[in-house]
């Protein structure tokens, strides 16, 4: 019964193994997708430093066209230091803590946060100086549009959350500028612009709304396809490559210009009686312990395939006959150890031919040599038997 139970374990494992591609896909996009977002948080952070920079600059040519023209309604310092050093300095120390708080946060959400809600606060101080100009209050569209970069619908919807409040304060609870006149219909303006946030924040959540559906929908299609792909190359009842891939990986050698390596054919003993005395549904099981074993030794220098029936075909990239005789041996021993207590009186063994490639050697040569080789392994049954070129 253990035995038995040991054997359905494994069975399921070989079901439960055919959706990894497809968990390792979608680790793959969350992977990219979160290198995207980095690489966006910093253009984020690079604009919000270029914002600051083009403010600074306007302000000071704003300076010198007023002092030029005769316009400037205070003396020199008060302006430079109201209108340029106090944003400025408040700009500067918000792009400080913005870089100071993302090295010591981890989470990159919480990065994304720091960033997006820091290009709020410059664009606070913006408008809070120049609140006499009214189209100034547009600016809060550029957070909340910078936010949809990230995909994120409570980090959009928190900034403009916070959007509204800040234009609402700036409009109507700060008078930073008190010589500032506010032309008759100044809140029925600021209405409007509170309804053109409004709306830039619609059209934010239906733009990350359908991003996501669209990143579904490439996920899905890229999981059927490795699906279908998985299935033209994998043999279903044993869980190993089947003979397409093995034509396929053959071709792949070729064009690798791979010369060096060994092929062995892999034959079960018995197997015919083992069918007739107790049924083709423990021959299948019998065929699925073999692939057990076989996928357990597949790797980058262990390729096998399921050839056909209860033949299997082994591709070993060894440097020398000991080698390959050697991983052979190991698998040889695999199958010997097979529990099976229903077997009775048969020898649960295996025969096995192995045939060395030589430089421009065709596939099809090389499987006949490890053929031939196989055939002579099973007149005796039970063992290993090296091409050598001369026949049975």
């Amino acid at each position: 019964m253990k035995n038995l139970a040991k054997e359905v374990h494994k069975e399921r494992n070989i079901q439960e193994s055919k959706p990894i591609m497809e968990r390792d896909l979608q680790a793959l996009v969350c992977y990219e997708y979160e290198r995207s977002r980095q690489k966006w948080r910093k253009y984020h952070f690079r604009f919000l430093v270029i914002i600051v920079l083009v403010v600074f600059c306007v302000e000071v040519a704003m300076y010198f066209i007023l002092h030029v023209n005769r316009e400037l309604a205070t003396d020199a310092p008060h302006y430079c230091w109201k209108y340029v050093a106090i944003p400025t300095l408040c700009n500067i120390t918000a792009l400080i803590a913005c870089q100071f708080l993302c090295k010591q946060v981890k989470n990159e959400k919480g990065k994304d946060y720091i960033t997006s809600f820091t290009m709020l606060f410059a664009s606070f101080i913006i408008t809070v100086v120049h609140c006499v100009f009214v189209a100034v209050y547009t600016l809060f569209i550029v957070p909340v549009a910078c936010s949809v970069l990230y995909w994120d619908k409570k980090l959009t919807t928190a900034v403009f959350s916070a959007a509204m409040v800040c234009l609402s304060v700036s409009a109507f609870g700060i008078l930073y500028d008190s010589s500032a006149i506010r032309m008759n219909g100044y809140f029925y303006n600021i209405m409007f612009y509170l309804l053109i946030l409004l709306s830039v924040y619609v059209a934010c959540m239906f733009s990350i709304t359908w991003e996501r559906t669209r990143r579904f929908s490439i996920i899905k299609h890229e999981q059927l396809r490795r699906r279908f792909q998985t299935q033209a190359l994998c043999d279903e009842l044993t869980g190993i490559h089947n003979r397409y891939a093995l034509r396929s990986y053959f071709e792949k050698l070729v064009k690798s210009g791979m010369e060096n390596y060994w092929f062995a054919m892999l034959d079960i003993d018995n197997f015919k009686r083992i069918n007739d005395t107790f049924g083709h549904q423990v021959g299948d099981k019998v065929l699925r312990q073999i692939g057990l074993i076989l996928q357990e030794k597949d790797n980058r220098t262990v390729r096998c395939f399921r050839y056909g029936g209860d033949e299997f075909g082994i591709i070993l990239l060894c440097k020398n006959e000991k080698e390959a005789v050697g991983i052979c041996q190991t698998i040889y021993e695999g199958i010997r150890s097979i529990p099976f207590p229903k077997f009775g009186v048969f020898a649960f063994t295996a025969s096995i031919g192995l045939a060395h490639h030589i430089a421009g050697q065709r596939s099809s040569v090389l499987i006949q040599h490890a053929d031939e080789a196989m055939y002579c392994s099973k007149h005796e049954k039970n063992k290993i038997t090296v091409y050598t070129g001369k026949k049975a």
